[in-house]
């Protein structure tokens, strides 16, 4: 089970509460990050189960190294961060992704830890608005996130030299949510060839920030559209990334449908997510 985090303080503080009856190894520590890399195999095969393990990004392949082995289901907690970007191949029966301000967002918690107390709660009282501009994130934490982002994360993981162009490339695809996914015109708003728009936006994809919904087959596996339909997944973070400040920024916006659409999507799959299921989700 892999959770991912924003860094925050309450995310740390919830995952050492896991790490009870788990041998816990951190990877933000050097001595232990050296002896992962240089000295794998022996690190692999004395590793102690049930296991917490945190900052797994830090350890290039340590992902497809533990799928590989033959451990019990359940026997490893993984702790990253939602910039990490998770490869499509390490992707199976055998890996459940979880982003943890959306799991806790709910009364039920998956995966059975039932006697972990809920630390964060939705209000049923909110205007459905305000959840729009909040996100999962919450406003005050969007700054931050990017910044991090952009400065640690950004490139780890991909060729981009250029953080500015990058964050420009982020405003661009929040501004494009809910719609079908135009490789070209993503390119030509950050001035970069198609092919770049679509690796940032896979890394992007990989990194939790975004969701491709495939279309739908027609009979004989004929589609009506090809290209999946683009998701921004924390409607707090695009709309930070839109300049909407305020309830009545959002509604004089004429991206509002768009983002109405996107917080209705993403509150259907995690819906599902949270009940241990990922939604078969398609769009006509």
């Amino acid at each position: 089970v892999v959770l991912r985090t924003q860094g925050l303080a309450w995310q740390e503080d919830f995952a050492k509460q896991l790490s009870v009856g788990r041998k816990l190894y951190n990877f933000a520590e050097p001595m232990l990050r050296h002896q992962a890399i240089y000295r794998k195999e022996e690190f692999l095969r004395e590793m102690k189960v049930p296991a917490l393990l945190q900052d797994v990004q830090y350890v290039d392949g340590l992902f497809q190294n533990l799928l590989a082995l033959d451990f019990p289901k359940g026997s490893l907690l993984i702790v990253v961060k939602q910039s990490c970007y998770i490869m499509e191949e390490t992707c199976n029966d055998d890996l459940v992704v979880f982003d943890l301000p959306v799991m806790l967002s709910d009364e039920r918690i998956p995966f059975g830890l039932q006697n972990i107390e809920m630390l964060k709660k939705r209000s049923t009282s909110v205007n459905v608005f305000d959840k729009i501009l909040t996100g999962y994130l919450g406003r005050e934490c969007c700054s931050d996130f990017i910044k991090r982002f952009l400065q640690y994360d950004l490139k780890d993981f991909t060729v981009a030299s250029d953080d500015l162009k990058f964050y420009r490339f982020m405003c661009a695809v929040a501004a494009n949510s809910g719609n079908i996914v135009n490789y070209a015109q993503l390119g030509k708003l950050v001035d970069v060839s198609s092919p770049t728009a679509k690796q940032w936006l896979k890394y992007l994809e990989g990194a939790g920030l975004v969701y491709l919904l495939p279309a739908l087959e027609q009979a004989g596996s004929q589609r009506l559209t090809k290209a999946p339909k683009l998701y921004f997944r924390d409607t707090g973070l695009a709309c930070h990334l839109l300049n909407i400040n305020c309830r009545e920024d959002l509604l004089n916006s004429n991206l509002l449908n768009a983002l109405f659409e996107t917080w209705v999507v993403m509150q259907i799959r995690e819906a599902s997510l949270q009940n241990g299921a990922e939604a078969k989700l398609l769009y006509y």
